[in-house]
């Protein structure tokens, strides 16, 4: 998106057609402040802001990640799996564990191109569907295919 300013305004524009809303938290707002490129972060942090979205929760909690009231227990029951089921190898782990756990209890769709996250997901249970971004966009476009021919049915 950072490349792209009109998909932005597409998703926008559809998120508001489509009455669906984005799921945040802490976790994913501290990944985009560390970016260390402070043009880059400034871009990321300005689209992060744009978009419709509700903060939520995390599901789980991780020492040195987690804050204190931002943060809410979970367990596979209402998730469909736990924080070690999910975490992937490499530095952003339990960032990436937390991610999918949030996601998995609060949205319908995880949107990631981390596919070792995606596996582990799928693998696990979660409670929620698993598409990379392109596959966002492809629905997208669909819909918004489907909606220009009602339109021109009417």
């Amino acid at each position: 998106m950072l490349d792209n300013p009109e998909l932005l305004e597409t998703i926008r524009m559809a998120a508001q057609r489509l009455n669906f809303i984005f799921i945040g938290n802490h976790v994913i707002l501290d990944q985009l402040t560390a970016t260390p490129n402070e043009d880059r972060r400034i871009k990321l942090l300005a689209i992060y802001n744009s978009l419709p979205k509700e903060d939520v929760l995390t599901r789980g909690a991780y020492y040195g990640i987690s804050r204190y009231g931002q943060a809410k227990y979970a367990d596979d029951s209402n998730t469909g799996m736990s924080l070690s089921q999910v975490k992937t190898s490499g530095k952003g782990g339990a960032h990436d564990a937390l991610i999918a756990m949030t996601a998995s209890g609060e949205a319908d769709v995880l949107i990631t191109d981390d596919s070792q996250l995606a596996k582990k997901m799928r693998k696990n249970g979660a409670a929620c569907v698993v598409r990379t971004f392109q596959e966002f966009i492809c629905f997208l476009r669909e819909q918004h295919s489907i909606d220009q021919q009602l339109d021109n049915s009417s």
